[in-house]
């Protein structure tokens, strides 16, 4: 799949300590700040790299700043993105007092890790939340009287099997339009695909881009778009409008598009066409699943022959067995109802339904 996570590069890293704490609480363990950027030792900058690219691929939701964020966060990444040569470890200082500050005694400490980074050719800034090992709870080493993190120390923490990473945040340049900032958040530890109030609002100062609700209804409009339009063979026609259903339906929170596409997309290419498709009308990779808006929709089916023939059935008759779909060959579409016919009567054109042109 293509993949705009790939154009991310990391250019400097710094780690920041921040200890569980009440909000306000006085007696509350200090906050450890290094006081110089990391040194990146032999292959680390591109497992870190790596890591981050597939987290945010799979997992990236985008995001914009709340039009009245309680968190300085925002500002202060946009004043380093727009100030040309900023003060690097004093921005990276600035966002661990944020989290400080944001958090409620509830909230996990934990390490943060700020990168400046090139994404797309523009800065920007890569935010990094997760917990500590048990183990490995090191104090950072000191090199010339400066706080400072073994990259080593951080690919151990970081890019094992073992580590935990808890939320992302990556906010470039080109995100920052009227003063206004947006970017990506991922968090690991929801199983609902959205990002935890505490990161996303009370820290970062931002919100979802999109309501699900809203992002599921396009998903669900594209992609029947794309079948009738950019399909051709008509039983991969149905096949595909039916696994659409099932995953608007089905009890996964969210939906990866890169994901269904490789699952239920043939092998000729159907699978990179559509997920550009999706993504070339503004529908993220992953996101957070609500059909309501579409839920009258899902109900039934219907399929129109190219000699006017129009088969319409409830999805659940799929699920019972009462009608089966086959594909004969590149053009032909065998559909099969088992049942007790009760009434033959015409029906009207003006049919309320998706139709899937086969």
């Amino acid at each position: 799949m293509i993949d705009s996570f790939r154009k991310l590069e990391v250019v400097q890293v710094i780690m920041h300590i921040v200890p569980r704490a009440k909000k306000g609480d006085g007696d509350a363990a200090p906050l450890q700040l290094s006081d110089a950027v990391c040194k990146l030792q032999d292959g680390v900058r591109e497992e870190l790299q790596a890591s981050i690219r597939k987290q945010l691929a799979s997992d990236g939701r985008q995001v914009i700043e709340a039009s009245e964020p309680e968190s300085d966060v925002p500002r202060v990444i946009k004043k380093h993105l727009m100030t040309k040569n900023g003060d690097f470890i004093a921005m990276s200082r600035e966002l661990a007092l944020g989290l400080r500050q944001a958090q409620t005694g509830i909230n996990s400490g934990g390490m943060l890790m700020v990168a400046e980074c090139n994404f797309s050719g523009v800065p920007a800034v890569l935010i990094v939340k997760f917990e500590q090992e048990r183990g490995m709870r090191a104090n950072p080493t000191t090199e010339n009287g400066q706080n400072v993190f073994d990259m080593e120390y951080l690919r151990d923490l970081f890019l094992t099997n073992r580590s935990r990473v808890f939320k992302v945040g990556l906010f470039a340049q080109s995100g920052v339009v009227d003063n206004v900032l947006s970017g990506w958040a991922v968090d690991k530890q929801n199983a609902a695909g959205r990002v935890a109030t505490f990161f996303l609002e009370d820290y970062l100062g931002c919100s979802h881009l999109e309501d699900p609700e809203e992002i599921t209804k396009r998903f669900y409009e594209k992609s029947f778009e794309w079948i009738n339009d950019r399909v051709e063979n008509s039983g991969s026609r149905a096949k595909y409008a039916i696994a659409v259903m099932a995953e608007v339906q089905n009890n996964s929170g969210d939906i990866s598009v890169d994901r269904f596409a490789e699952l239920n997309m043939d092998s000729d290419g159907d699978a990179d066409d559509y997920a550009n498709y999706l993504n070339s009308h503004s529908i993220p990779r992953t996101f957070s699943k609500d059909s309501s808006l579409i839920q009258n929709r899902l109900e039934k089916m219907q399929v129109k022959f190219v000699n006017g023939a129009v088969v319409y059935f409830p999805i659940s008759a799929l699920d019972d067995g009462s009608v089966d779909i086959e594909k004969l060959d590149d053009r032909q579409t065998q559909i099969t109802l088992t049942g007790e016919a009760s009434e033959a009567k015409p029906r009207s054109n003006n049919s309320k339904a998706n139709a899937v042109d086969s």
